[in-house]
């Protein structure tokens, strides 16, 4: 079945560029899942860890370094290409005449890019110290509540910060007509 893919895919580079990112990452991926230790669910401290507490001297036998580099890289990419977003809009909002729009519309794209940033910087990093270093309980549950945070708190940045999201769901939701009205009413 892969080799019958590979060869469709060879007849249209779009689709073997596609194709071959693909399978980078889902090797990557596989990298993880077979060669590194696995994590499990710690009762102790209520989150994930890759130690399972069972034995004090034997600690560095769980690290898993692949784990902390990829948080790290993943830290660090999300930033750079955040930045990278900013940067582009900067130079495209340059051609805007209207200055205060102009200057309004990137302190938006700086102020979400950084609230995504830091939630993610927050949930990676102490989730790599608290598998090396010993933390209190409540720095813990902080971090695996960011982590539950990281994976919804991007929608409703973009829904607080950004107008035209916003918008745009409530006209998706048929409420936008409805606030619209609602506003003109004066009794």
């Amino acid at each position: 079945m892969l080799c019958f893919k590979i060869m469709i895919c060879l007849g249209n580079v779009d689709m073997n560029r596609t194709f071959i990112v693909m399978i980078c990452f889902l090797m990557y991926g596989f990298y993880f899942i077979l060669f590194t230790n696995p994590v499990g669910f710690n009762s102790k401290y209520y989150t994930w860890l890759f130690d399972p507490m069972m034995t004090e001297n034997r600690l560095s036998e769980y690290h898993n370094i692949p784990h902390s580099i990829n948080n790290v890289f993943i830290v660090a990419v999300t930033c750079f290409m955040y930045g990278w977003l900013y940067l582009i809009v900067q130079e495209k909002m340059s051609m805007i005449s209207w200055k205060s729009r102009r200057q309004d519309l990137s302190f938006q794209i700086l102020i979400q890019s950084v609230m995504v940033c830091s939630v993610n910087m927050v949930a990676a990093i102490t989730f790599v110290l608290m598998n090396f270093v010993k933390l209190p309980i409540i720095i813990i549950i902080i971090a695996h509540k960011t982590w539950q945070l990281i994976h919804a708190f991007p929608v409703f940045i973009y829904l607080v910060v950004n107008k035209t999201i916003r918008n745009g769901l409530l006209r998706k939701l048929r409420l936008k007509d409805r606030v619209s009205s609602m506003a003109s009413y004066n009794p």
